[in-house]
């Protein structure tokens, strides 16, 4: 909630009580007065009586007490729970807390004289203080572009664009290969529900098991292959087998050639460049971009990483967790067939990226507060017109959002605009220097910041 707006009108609210659970929870008692609900529930009731008809009275004439006496309940717990959010915000901004994650109230209870009590559980972040970036010394390695670099991606760029065509002879390497897969175990018997119909395969190096593309190679439509279950392969796909699959069986239904344009400046006036000398510079200049960019997201997280090393405080699990859930989440949407023992790697490596991400908001929200860096209202409508207008530019149906979700956007933007403040202070107050590496040399060429 971090720039966020302060409200002008204050609600009369009391915390009795505020209890530290460790260095991130705290636990308040908030009462919220009974004339501050009084008066909301009268203007809660008052619009829905104004609204309401029922037999025997005109619209907006019902009596008072008859639209308490049927709706009061429903009326007081609506307004329980419009004032609670609000009475959130107040605490919050008047003690000058930093929350990690949402706030949980329970408890919740109507007192005797009309006061609104709850408790309130908040996960704050803890006082830290980082240790001076001007003490730590990084490279920012960045790596050259080559020729092979750009002509890798034009040649791609043929590939995506290449026509496919159905051939009656056997598959080569760079074919696409539809086949049937069935796993099988022991004396090659096939294992129950453990088969995949028409998976469209290419024979390239690195996409798929090298022993796939062995087995196919030469396969017409109508022939099959048996192949070991492969060992792992960095960087090669496949997919996921069952436990005690020993085997595959690759059943070719379809044999595919690519037949790939030339590379003229006709290709690349379909791609968008005037001619193929043009292409090349563009897309070099394209791929020392997105160089600098991956360069320079590494030494930001290194530095976040070297300066959250000095935290003495451990962040709980109730923290860690979601944030692990996820990425998980997110891993198994993409590969729902992985094995129980990858699952568990997966898990374990959601649960350290959580952690280090963590670590790291933790870390910007420390020193923004340090360096006292802000982002005003001004620098957040102004990056939301530049936002919107490219929008506009690329053709993006225009939404009308209301107030809130308006609000809700230009927070949204202030945090990470204050992200990338707090993000360029660090580089530029550390001993960040630019190298130069390639396979074959590594040596420092400029300061970071010439």
């Amino acid at each position: 909630m971090d720039g966020m707006a302060v409200n002008e009108a204050r609600l009369a609210l009391e915390v009795k009580s505020v209890r530290e659970e460790d260095a991130f929870g705290r636990h308040f008692s908030i009462e919220v007065a009974g004339t501050e609900v009084a008066e909301r529930f009268e203007a809660a009731l008052e619009e829905l009586r104004r609204r309401m008809s029922l037999p025997g009275f005109r619209k907006g004439k019902v009596p008072r007490g008859v639209v308490e006496s049927r709706f009061g309940r429903e009326v007081r717990a609506d307004v329980a729970e419009r004032l609670l959010p609000e009475a959130v915000r107040q605490v919050i901004e008047e003690r000058g807390l930093h929350p990690i994650g949402e706030p949980h109230a329970h408890e919740l209870a109507f007192r005797e004289d009309g006061t609104l009590a709850f408790d309130l559980h908040l996960d704050v972040r803890p006082e830290f203080t980082p240790a001076d970036p001007r003490g730590i010394k990084l490279d920012k390695v960045v790596h050259p572009v080559g020729d092979e670099d750009v002509e890798r991606v034009i040649e791609e760029l043929r590939d995506r664009v290449a026509r496919i065509d159905v051939v009656d002879r056997p598959a080569a390497p760079g074919d696409l290969v539809t086949i049937d897969l069935a796993e099988l175990g022991a004396g090659q018997v096939p294992i129950l529900g453990r088969k995949q119909l028409g998976v469209r395969l290419p024979l390239i190096a690195g996409t798929v098991p090298q022993s796939w593309i062995d087995a196919l190679t030469g396969r017409r439509a109508g022939e099959t292959a048996v192949v070991d279950v492969p060992a792992p392969e960095p960087g090669a796909g496949g997919l996921p087998h069952a436990a005690g699959a020993r085997y595959h069986q690759l059943a070719v239904k379809q044999v595919e050639a690519k037949s790939l344009p030339e590379l003229d400046d006709a290709f690349a006036t379909r791609i968008g460049a005037p001619t193929v000398a043009e292409l090349r510079i563009r897309l070099r200049r394209q791929l020392e971009a997105e160089e600098e960019d991956r360069a320079q997201r590494a030494v930001e997280r290194e530095l976040l990483d070297r300066l959250a090393a000095g935290m003495t405080f451990e962040i709980p699990d109730r923290l860690v967790n979601p944030a692990a859930d996820r990425i998980y989440g997110r891993v198994m949407a993409q590969m729902p067939d992985l094995p129980q023992a990858e699952r568990e790697r997966v898990a374990v490596e959601a649960r350290t990226v959580a952690l280090a991400e963590l670590k790291r908001e933790l870390v910007l929200g420390a020193v923004a507060g340090q360096q006292r860096i802000e982002v005003s209202q001004a620098e957040a409508d102004a990056e939301l017109t530049r936002i919107e207008t490219l929008e506009r530019q690329l053709g993006e149906p225009r939404r009308v959002r209301s107030g809130s979700e308006r609000v809700d956007r230009v927070e949204r933007l202030q945090a990470a605009l204050r992200e990338r403040k707090v993000l360029k202070y660090l580089v530029d107050t550390a001993d960040v220097q630019v190298v130069q590496q390639s396979a074959t040399r590594k040596r420092i060429v400029t300061p970071y910041d010439p």
